[in-house]
């Protein structure tokens, strides 16, 4: 079967490469691939163009990968008495053979890592529930921090752990912020407490202006009658994050 990039080719280009990969050395003389070219086209023989069909058919195999051309620089390397310039010399570049897959050999996880050990099959992933793992058994009861701090606590880099949040051990929910008692914290809410009287409740207003103004008039109102409130700015879209901070919130 003809490989999907040699279908690409033109006929001579592909010619070329067959010619290219039967070499015996890596260095393939230009010289012998225009005779075999002509045996293969013999319309090459006495066509005024057949130099310039012949250079883009080598130009073909460099694109593809199949070949390098010597230095631009090189005096030796080419031949400046035809036009187009045409190499004396091609490289033959060979295929790279993928490296092995390795498999990380089979291990007991601990209950609460076992999901998780049944998703991982690379050795990266192994590293990761390793690492965890050894937390685990060093911290039986850990407190619940932000999760920077224990990125740092676990793998001395506070960010690590958002970078892992997009791996498929999180994704799948085999591994969660829970597991390693930690937690995203919410964005700040920006508000004041002015006291007054009754139950403290809350305000968001949401333009800035309006905020700063209501809280200068809200302020001047008799604190014997005004209700005990919360100002808060909402700050526009980033209050979807913010809102997540005002079970925290007390009087002050």
């Amino acid at each position: 079967m003809i490989p999907t990039e040699e279908r690409a080719m033109s006929p001579l280009a592909a010619e070329l490469t067959r010619l290219v990969s039967l070499s015996k050395g890596k260095r393939v003389l230009v010289e012998e691939l225009f005779d075999g070219a002509g045996r293969f086209d013999p319309g090459l023989v006495g066509d005024p163009a057949a130099r310039s069909r012949f250079r883009n058919a080598l130009d073909e195999l460099r694109v593809a990968g199949r070949i390098t051309l010597p230095a631009p620089q090189s005096r030796t390397g080419w031949d400046a008495h035809v036009l187009p310039p045409t190499p004396t010399w091609v490289m033959r570049v060979d295929p790279v053979s993928p490296a092995p897959r390795i498999k990380p050999a089979q291990r007991v996880w601990p209950s609460a890592l076992e999901a998780a050990g049944r998703i991982a099959t690379r050795i990266d992933e192994h590293e990761l529930l390793v690492q965890i793992a050894a937390w685990m058994r060093d911290n039986p009861t850990p407190i619940l921090v932000p999760v920077e701090e224990r990125s740092l606590d676990l793998f001395d880099d506070e960010k690590a752990i958002d970078g892992y949040l997009k791996t498929r051990l999180f994704t799948s929910g085999a591994l969660t912020l829970n597991l390693l008692a930690c937690f995203i914290p919410p964005v700040p809410f920006v508000n004041q407490h002015v006291d007054g009287t009754g139950p403290t409740q809350l305000l968001v207003v949401e333009n800035l202006a309006t905020y700063t103004s209501f809280l200068t008039a809200f302020r001047q109102l008799d604190p014997h009658t005004r209700p005990d409130l919360h100002i808060g700015w909402g700050a526009g879209a980033a209050f979807t994050q913010s809102v997540l901070s005002i079970p925290v919130l007390g009087a002050c």
